[in-house]
């Protein structure tokens, strides 16, 4: 008779979970749009909350004070940096192009050269030719509409960001307290440790993302002065600030920094600022190639426990597939979801409200992911 039971309770908890996961997924389908944008949002008010945090308990301000400070700091730093920023891409781009219109003659004899001696023809004029005129073929009236167009769109969508971002900061404790006020009683108490884990999980993550962007820095800054490239202490800044982003952060900090050694050339060595581009391209390739085969692995499993071909495999599969926005939080995640499958696991198993304790993160045990040689 018992057994029965259990087959049926089995049976019924399956078909929950199965529709749960099934009306998880037809909403994650129905809302896509919003799901970027949202993802986006909640990052910006994790990382600001620390500044209302602070403003609260160090300066004594009313949350909603410190939120709206917080908020207008945020709104008008993003407006100077824009002022700032603009003209400087316009200029460093009209330096571009006044540098491409003069590359095919180069180019030319480039080919010229490698015909002579290799014995084999890169047709690299011609194809800096074609690229010339697909570029001019930007300015196109089709081309331009569809430019202000999805302008447009952005500017909606960088709004809709910002006002998520403003709620969650504002109302984030009500929002949190009203998820668990609808949980019963005897299961509200585990579901604030859940969260607590979890929110461990995001912390540990967090610091793992500052010591990485500051290694990559100090490398950036280290690089740049050993080959004479102006700017290095502002390009450290650059390159770990960017570095957040996955895959498109690391390549504007790189065509930053060329433009830079286009213009100005090195300070020391006698390179043409051609070869002195390739080399800071270079350089710049292989800091990236360090940090993703072993900085970020190696950190993120010091930080989170998990192995770091995990970690590895997880951001590169995630950048391929899906793209830079999922990688960025694919490692959280992925500890997320393990926490919430060990809680599954011992509430499926009947544990007791004692068994599923959290530990602050650095006194955790090594889980089985992590490297076996912690368990030695």
């Amino acid at each position: 008779m018992g057994q029965q039971l259990n087959a049926n309770k089995l049976l019924r908890d399956t078909f929950m979970y199965l529709a749960l996961l099934l009306l998880l997924v037809w909403i994650l389908f129905s809302y896509r749009a919003l799901i970027s944008p949202l993802i986006i949002a909640s990052l910006l008010a994790y990382l600001l909350n620390p500044a209302v945090n602070f403003l609260k308990t160090r300066l004594s301000v009313p949350h909603s004070l410190a939120v709206y400070l917080v908020f207008i700091v945020f709104i008008l730093g993003g407006i100077l940096l824009g002022i700032y920023l603009v003209p400087l891409v316009i200029r460093q781009a009209q330096f571009v192009s006044a540098e491409l219109s003069a590359f095919p003659g180069r180019a030319g004899m480039v080919d010229d050269y490698l015909k002579a001696q290799l014995g084999f023809d890169l047709a690299l004029q011609q194809r800096l030719m074609d690229l010339q005129t697909s570029s001019s073929q930007l300015l196109h009236p089709e081309r331009v509409f569809q430019l202000i167009r999805a302008a447009s769109t952005n500017v909606v969508w960088v709004g809709v960001i910002l006002v998520a971002t403003f709620y969650l900061l504002k109302d984030w404790e009500h929002l949190r307290d009203g998820i668990f006020s609808l949980a019963p009683d005897a299961e509200r108490e585990q579901l604030q440790k859940l969260h607590s884990e979890i929110k461990a999980i995001w912390q540990a993550y967090l610091r793992g993302q500052i010591l990485l962007m500051t290694s990559v820095g100090v490398l950036t800054w280290l690089g740049a002065m050993a080959i004479g490239l102006r700017g290095a202490v502002l390009l450290g800044l650059t390159a770990g600030f960017l570095d957040i982003i996955p895959s498109v952060g690391p390549v504007v900090a790189a065509g930053v920094a060329a433009l830079i050694a286009g213009t100005q050339g090195s300070t020391y060595l006698p390179l043409s600022n051609l070869w002195f581009v390739v080399l800071v391209v270079g350089m710049f390739t292989l800091i990236q190639t360090v940090e993703n085969i072993w900085l970020q692995p190696q950190i993120m499993h010091r930080q989170m426990k998990l192995h770091p071909a995990i970690v590895f495999i997880a951001v590169v599969s995630s950048l391929t597939l899906v793209g830079a926005l999922l990688a960025l939080i694919i490692i959280p995640f992925l500890g997320t979801l393990i926490v919430i499958l060990n809680y599954a696991r011992t509430k499926r198993r009947g544990a007791g409200r004692e068994e599923f304790e959290i530990s602050p993160s650095s006194e955790r045990p090594a889980p089985i992911w992590a490297n076996e040689k912690e368990h030695v």
